[in-house]
Formats: C-alpha cells, structure tokens, sequence
C-alpha cells in the first residue's frame, strides 16, 4: 500500500504558482503552468483562512504539494490549456483562486493531507 495521503490522487490539474513580483502595473503574475495529481472534490465545504475567518470553498482539493494561497488550480491536464481555444488568462479558462491551504500531519508525522480550497 502506498502513502494514504497521495494514493488517491488519480485526477489531473494545472497549477499556476504566484511568481514572487508583481508586474509593473501592480498586478499579479503567475509562473508557467505544471500539471499535478489531485483529488477534486467539487462540493461548499467551509475553511478558515489565513486571517483566522470563516470562509467557504465551492470545491476542495487534495494534492501532493504545498501550493500558494492566490495560486490558480484547473482541473484538467495541459493539452486541455494548450488548444486554441483556450483563453490567454487562466481565470478566463475556468481556472479557480486558491483561497485557503491547509497541510495535516498524521500523529507520527510520516504523512500530510494536503488540501486547498478554490
């Protein structure tokens, strides 16, 4: 049996990471995309985010890595981004805001659940 937290992960998405500087007008930019194992679960469950409020996510995600609250999660794989017709913004393309990450280690500390909330 495999690690129980990954396992599971037998769906496909694109993560976009935020890239450390914004642009010269202000505005966020995002570091070129790279597909990633998850697990969607596209139902409202509540989080608490880095401010300590409540909040709830439209689906919540399990994945393999530690991933940017502010980052964009598509669930599909790169060629689904690289037809022509997909947008030029991700956010255009359907991709989600990641608004809240929580990592869970296991008592022994051999495993962490990943999850993030789009």
């Amino acid at each position: 049996m495999g690690n129980i937290a990954t396992e599971f992960l037998r769906q496909t998405a694109i993560y976009w990471s935020i890239k450390k500087r914004k642009n010269q007008y202000g505005q966020r930019e995002y570091n070129d995309p790279i597909q990633i194992p998850v697990r969607w679960s596209g139902e409202f469950t509540e989080f608490i985010d880095e401010k300590g409020e409540r909040q709830v996510a439209s689906a919540k995600v399990m994945v393999d890595r530690t991933l940017d609250v502010g980052g964009l999660l598509f669930l599909g794989t790169l060629a689904d981004i690289e037809e022509e017709d997909f947008p030029e913004s991700p956010e255009d393309g359907g991709a989600a805001s990641i608004r809240g990450f929580k990592e869970i280690p296991s008592i022994d500390a051999t495993v962490i659940v990943r999850l993030a909330f789009v």
